[in-house]
């Protein structure tokens, strides 16, 4: 099935999962669900209403949208902010959708459930939500029989957690890793430690008994951290493309901030890593019965891609591609999948149509969230001088762009590199901390981190 027949096939499958219902576009940036909302009006879809957290840029003009009070349930998490709304948009909702009959479209990430009485649309199982515990993570990758780090799960007091560690180690430390059971993704790389020394184990048990009771201890593998983004159709799964995951060091302290597709490993790299996203897919599919969109994170090194986790949910990374070809409509295909709708497509179409659109141009964005606000959403141009991105003049091209974002609360910051002026194959982390870095010298935060991981792989050509 050509893209054109693919992109026919899922219009008609959308207009039947979703005709007659309100769209309710819930949480994220007003920005980001306003290209999803004017895709779905272009196939007779709606009414629609955006209610974001914060704008994300140029506020839609040609959709109603409203964000959140900053001082409504701040003492909640940012999803459960939603789960009842302030007084007045209370009422507004209860005007726009008197019969309760709206489809809730949201975030995959945090785990919304409701929005003022409203089911959201494709709400993720707990069961499904628990494939991102990394207490059980190699369980799946062994039923997919995929090739894996060895690894422990330990008690967070065991006496032993030093010499386990010690036992892993192959000359560049140990990765721990918080087992969180709470069903809630962590993210961000948050409970995460690479420890080398005594002294790193002893802080970093410290640090992670005050989150969590278990932790995963497996090698350091030098390396670029990648993702790789899928859907599990009815027929199959649909793996998209190879993302470069940004990750900044200090220490034995990881930060996610960014990702992008400019990265180019070799072609048997590749082939290795799509291959075990789509047996970890089929193997979901078998077991759990899984649907919808999952991630599988690793990191390419010298023996090869190594997976590290599973997410039961869209990554950062569609998004992009959402942005290059709104038709895909991936965070919406993945909620009706989930909800078990008939789409009318399948796999390998979605597959083929999703490499199509990667092919034509690489992106990527490098990202924080900042704890002081910002007035309004503004934007400054950079050029790359050697071997850092420094200011450019009006009248010189950008080659990265850098925005400020007001969110509910606190701030948003971005950093974009130009498509067409950024080069394709080596990765883009050097650059992403550059940008963070001349962002933070305006905007007054700390980038955290100033190493990046290193591409172990020497060819760095454009794979087939």
């Amino acid at each position: 099935m050509t893209s054109d027949r693919t992109r026919a096939a899922l219009a008609d499958g959308l207009r039947g999962a979703l005709a007659g219902r309100p769209l309710l576009l819930v949480g994220g940036m007003a920005r980001a669900h306003a290209t999803r909302a004017r895709t779905l009006r272009e196939l007779g879809l709606g009414p629609m209403w955006i209610l974001a957290s914060g704008a994300g840029g140029d506020p839609p003009e040609d959709i109603p949208w409203d964000v959140l009070p900053a001082g409504h349930a701040p003492d909640a998490l940012p999803w459960e902010r939603f789960t009842e709304l302030p007084p007045e948009l209370g009422r507004q909702l209860e005007a726009w959708d008197p019969k309760r009959r709206a489809a809730v479209i949201c975030p995959e990430g945090p785990p919304y459930t409701t929005v003022q009485g409203r089911s959201v649309l494709g709400v993720i199982p707990p069961e499904w939500v628990q494939l991102e515990c990394k207490g059980d993570v190699d369980a799946w990758f062994d039923r997919a029989e995929v090739p894996r780090l060895p690894s422990q799960v330990l008690p967070i007091h065991h006496p032993d957690l030093w010499a386990a560690s010690q036992s892993l180690d192959q000359g560049e430390g140990v990765v721990w890793s918080g087992v969180d059971r709470s069903a809630r993704p962590a993210g961000g790389a948050r409970l995460v430690r690479r420890v080398r020394t005594q002294q790193e184990a002893h802080a970093t048990r410290h640090f992670l008994r005050d989150h969590v009771q278990e932790v995963r201890l497996a090698r350091f593998v030098e390396g670029i951290p990648w993702g790789v983004n899928a859907f599990v159709f009815p027929d199959g799964v649909a793996v998209g493309p190879l993302v470069e995951m940004v990750v900044l060091r200090d220490g034995p302290r990881f930060a996610f901030v960014g990702m992008a597709t400019f990265w180019r490993p070799p072609a048997e790299a590749e082939h290795a890593i799509r291959a075990l996203v789509r047996a970890v897919g089929e193997a979901l599919s078998a077991n759990l019965g899984y649907r919808g969109a999952f991630t599988v994170d690793g990191v390419l090194g010298s023996d090869g891609p190594w997976p590290t986790e599973i997410n039961s949910r869209t990554g950062g990374a569609l998004p992009g591609l959402e942005l290059q070809e709104p038709a895909l409509a991936c965070a919406v295909v993945s909620r009706l999948l989930r909800a078990g709708a008939d789409l009318g497509v399948s796999a390998a179409a979605y597959e083929a149509w999703m490499a199509q659109v990667a092919e034509r141009a690489p992106r990527g964005f490098g990202r924080m969230v900042v704890e002081h606000p910002f007035e309004g959403d503004r934007s400054w141009p950079a050029r790359w001088v050697e071997d850092r991105y420094v200011w450019a003049s009006d009248d010189e091209p950008a080659e990265l762009v850098i925005w400020a974002h007001a969110m509910q609360p606190g701030g948003f910051v971005r950093v974009v590199p130009d498509p067409e002026r950024t080069p394709v194959g080596p990765s883009i982390a050097p650059r992403l901390l550059a940008g963070l870095r001349l962002a933070a010298e305006r905007l007054d935060f700390e980038v955290p981190g100033s190493e990046v991981a290193r591409d172990i792989t020497s060819d760095v050509t454009r794979t087939a």
